[in-house]
């Protein structure tokens, strides 16, 4: 058996408004129409992909996206502790929804923020520094063209859409050796690799300590390493 991964990325549209502009801070005067989700694209990892797109209403979207995050055990993206998630969210409030059923989540931009020192941690940027592609070209007019409805905008918004997803599972099946949780493995009988779920591993050499001592773990998939669970100082004299 192995966890159901889904990999996704939102688009918004802004909040429609009055304010006021400072040196120091930007003050609301009236909200007339809240931001709401644009288009989402979501897909299993290794499997199918799905985009819909609505410049109308995001009901829809927010109803499919809540069946999808309730199904999935573990969910992928690029900045989506801090916007996709907390986005999707606050429209399942919106619309008086609970939260899905409890998932985890891989957060691209914190593996190559903890683990690098690259000039950028864009997606796009790790595309072309990694070779696994490149995001679509677009600019603020895509935007404002999606606003009014214009069908050309709409396709493109959807194409741009659905690459940042196929660009996404190119980045993180680069990255996933690198990560440390969750693991990937939990439900999988016998020995596995934690990051990739496969078991074509093999024990290579020991990882110690002054009271523990573990076999290392090399995947020959995607060359993450890991340990087994078992200390072996409890097995044999500790020597102090």
């Amino acid at each position: 058996m192995e966890e159901k991964i889904l990999l996704i990325d939102i688009e918004t549209l802004p909040a429609k408004g009055f304010f006021w502009d400072s040196p120091w801070e930007t003050q609301i005067i009236e909200v007339i129409e809240e931001w709401r989700i644009l288009s989402f694209s979501a897909k299993w990892l290794g499997g199918e992909q799905e985009t819909h797109i609505n410049h109308k209403t995001d009901r829809f979207l927010v109803e499919r996206l809540w069946k999808l995050l309730d199904e999935a055990e573990i969910v992928i993206g690029q900045n989506i502790d801090r916007f996709d998630i907390r986005k999707i969210n606050a429209r399942f409030l919106f619309y008086g929804l609970g939260p899905p059923s409890p998932y985890r989540t891989i957060d691209t931009l914190k593996i190559t923020r903890k683990n690098f020192a690259l000039l950028s941690n864009k997606q796009d940027d790790l595309g072309k520094f990694m070779g696994t592609g490149r995001k679509i070209k677009t600019d603020k007019d895509l935007w404002l063209d999606c606003i009014e409805g214009k069908e050309e905008a709409l396709g493109k918004m959807k194409e741009y859409n659905a690459q940042d997803v196929i660009l996404l599972e190119a980045n993180y099946l680069k990255l996933r050796a690198w990560t440390k949780n969750p693991n990937l493995a939990i439900l999988k009988e016998g020995i596995a690799c934690p990051h990739c779920q496969s078991d074509q591993v093999q024990k290579r050499g020991l990882q110690r300590s002054n009271t523990t001592e573990y076999h290392r773990i090399f995947c020959n998939s995607c060359r993450g390493w890991s340990r087994l669970t078992e200390n072996l100082r409890l097995t044999k004299p500790l020597i102090l």
